[in-house]
């Protein structure tokens, strides 16, 4: 007798695991589609209007910054170049690196990145970073004698 019931209460699972199914899925097929809402429109900006020429040939560029060895003072060793541009108030010019096999006191190789400020007179504020610190800086000012080759005459 004990089997029998165990037979049934397996007979009624089995079936109660196989309807299930059935019923959920033709359950889902009945009920409404929740509306899919429409996708809202993309604002469009409208283009800027182009200068008149007249009103372009009254805007003239920026005026160049001039640098003076004054600068020297302001920029402190271990800057960062975006420090050292918010104190000079622009970016470089120009960007060099110089690779040096060893020197005295360190522990192997270096590698100095030369950021360049040339002014409009030829003079130009230089500044060199190791490990992205400013670790050297100088101004130099224009050569007296010399071409436009870049060439200096030594007399």
């Amino acid at each position: 007798m004990e089997h029998k019931g165990l037979f049934a209460v397996v007979v009624v699972l089995a079936v109660a695991v196989l309807l299930v199914p059935v019923l959920v899925s033709k359950w889902n097929h009945t009920a409404e589609p929740s509306p899919v809402p429409a996708p809202s429109p993309v604002p469009v900006a409208a283009p800027e209007p182009l200068p008149s020429p007249a009103t372009a040939a009254v805007e003239a560029p920026p005026a160049k910054l001039v640098l003076d060895a004054a600068i020297l003072g302001k920029l402190l060793y271990g800057m960062s170049y975006e420090q050292v541009v918010a104190v000079v108030g622009a970016e470089a010019d120009e960007t060099e690196t110089q690779y040096d096999r060893d020197k005295t006191g360190y522990t192997g190789p270096m590698l100095t990145i030369w950021k360049t400020w040339i002014n409009p007179d030829g003079s130009k504020l230089r500044v060199g970073f190791v490990e992205s610190k400013l670790e050297q800086k100088q101004f130099k000012l224009k050569e007296r004698n010399s071409r436009t080759d870049g060439t200096s005459d030594k007399r």
